[in-house]
């Protein structure tokens, strides 16, 4: 399994009015699409879907104050409450008191130890090699939570060739692309509509459709039950995949 960890700093849950919430107001189609079609906001803010978890969380983790950065992040990338540790919020840099927690239980060293690989995809311009090199001790807990865990630091140049991303292949890139083109568009059944007209479009999306149900609901599932549904689940999978191949390349079903 892989998993791939965006940091989006800034970005909090805001009310439904979408005069005063971006979220709520612009269409989002990939972000609709991983929280199971529609955004967060004040009223629903946990989510989950079969490709995504949102949970939300209150940024002073019981401290007062307002949250910063070092602490925060600290928190984020370790898993240790940071502002309770030191008794504040701090930053935007972590303070020397939280240098040995990152360094200890940042979350690449803790991958890396488990025997798997860990990248830090972010890119750098080459004047700030020369500022770590510097010996500087002001670094956000990003950088300095990869460093510590022997995590090489990239330049653009580093990306571009893929010789150090090795989690970043070619094929899953080319994955990850396809289902953000596919989410832009508004959804397989969307593109599938347009494709083949609303009847034919909606008949071949009903097998694909049945197929992201069952693996929503496969969770709440019992072993027993799901152990006996095991073949009946293959008959109707076999069925409605061979429905839609007939069904794009514009064969008749058969009689009944």
């Amino acid at each position: 399994m892989n998993v791939l960890l965006i940091f989006l700093d800034g970005v909090g849950i805001g009310t439904k009015d979408p005069e005063r919430n971006p979220i709520v107001r612009a269409e989002l189609p990939a972000l609709r699409s991983l929280l199971g079609g529609a955004v967060f906001h004040r009223g629903s803010a946990r989510r989950s879907s079969n490709l995504a978890e949102l949970s939300p969380v209150n940024a002073t983790l019981g401290v007062g104050g307002l949250p910063q950065s070092g602490t925060g992040q600290a928190a984020i990338f370790t898993g240790v409450n940071a502002p309770k540790r030191i008794g504040r919020h701090f930053g935007p840099y972590p303070t020397s008191e939280l240098r040995p927690v990152i360094e200890e239980f940042n979350v690449f060293r803790r991958v890396l130890e488990l025997g798997k690989k860990a990248v830090f995809a972010n890119t750098f311009p080459r004047q700030f090699f020369e500022y770590t090199k510097s010996g500087t001790r002001r670094l956000t807990v990003t950088s300095m939570a990869a460093m510590m865990a022997g995590v090489p630091l990239l330049d653009a140049e580093a990306l571009k060739r893929n010789d150090k991303v090795p989690i970043l292949g070619r094929a899953r890139a080319a994955t990850l692309i396809g289902r953000a083109l596919v989410s832009r568009a508004g959804g397989v059944e969307k593109i599938l509509v347009a494709l083949l007209g609303p009847e034919r479009g909606k008949k071949a999306y009903e097998p694909l459709a049945w197929i992201e149900r069952t693996q929503r609901n496969v969770a709440s599932v019992k072993d027993d039950a799901l152990k006996g549904a095991a073949g009946k689940a293959r008959e109707v999978s076999k069925k409605g995949l061979d429905a839609l191949r007939d069904t794009l390349k514009g064969k008749p079903e058969p009689s009944k």
